[in-house]
């Protein structure tokens, strides 16, 4: 850290000497923008600011570099807020300035989205809980069984009323949050099925005990 940090002190005063005071304005003016973004947010103006002095990375490629790193910290800032949009957007000014692989946005887009949808869910009060779990960490490799068994066991202690409440809550996840639903669709058909077959044997249990009770009144 301490040689890239030395590196880019070097890259700092050569701006300052290589290129006349009016150009060292808009460079810094750029580069107090890119410090002093999180206090406004202002995306438009960041990215103004940026295509302005766009000209110098295609002359010297130290300043390119320098605003790339500069960028990519903010992003990682912002992205470490849980600023999904936000942060997806400085990247994408990146691939912009720098002419980077478009693919390499697309899949952070990609990844900004669904953690997005990850960050929504928590805080969706008609989605049972118990059922939000497997999604936060659906980029993690967890064995499903592990879920689908803690649920397994859970069910055998929920009435009907709280079964249909959480087979609700699956389809809403699958509509709602469907881009990663997807990752964990197989659990949440089997959980599916385990709840509609536990509310089908205790419906059973019900009628039997109906039943019951009427051969006991009229006997």
């Amino acid at each position: 850290m301490k040689s890239l940090n030395s590196k880019l002190n070097v890259i700092y005063g050569r701006i300052l000497y290589k290129f006349p005071l009016e150009s060292n304005i808009e460079l810094f003016s750029s580069l107090n923008i890119i410090e002093n973004f999180h206090l406004q947010k202002n995306i438009l103006e960041l990215e103004n600011s940026v295509l302005k002095i766009k000209y110098f990375f295609s002359i010297d490629e130290d300043i390119k570099k320098y605003f790339f790193w500069k960028l990519g910290i903010l992003g990682a800032q912002i992205y470490k807020l849980k600023d999904y949009l936000l942060a997806s957007k400085i990247y994408k000014l990146i691939v912009k300035i720098t002419s980077s692989d478009p693919k390499k946005y697309w899949i952070f887009s990609k990844i900004s989205k669904e953690y997005q949808l990850v960050d929504t869910l928590s805080k969706d009060k008609k989605i049972c809980d118990a059922l939000k779990e497997p999604l936060y960490s659906y980029t993690i490799n967890i064995k499903e069984n592990n879920y689908f068994n803690l649920l397994k066991k859970e069910c055998d202690n929920l009435a009907i009323k709280e079964l249909k409440k959480r087979i609700k809550s699956i389809n809403q996840l699958k509509n709602k949050y469907y881009t990663i639903y997807i990752y964990k669709k197989d659990l949440y058909n089997d959980v599916y099925s385990l709840y509609s077959s536990q509310i089908k044997i205790l419906e059973l249990k019900k009628q039997n005990k109906l039943k019951n009770l009427f051969k006991t009144l009229f006997k």
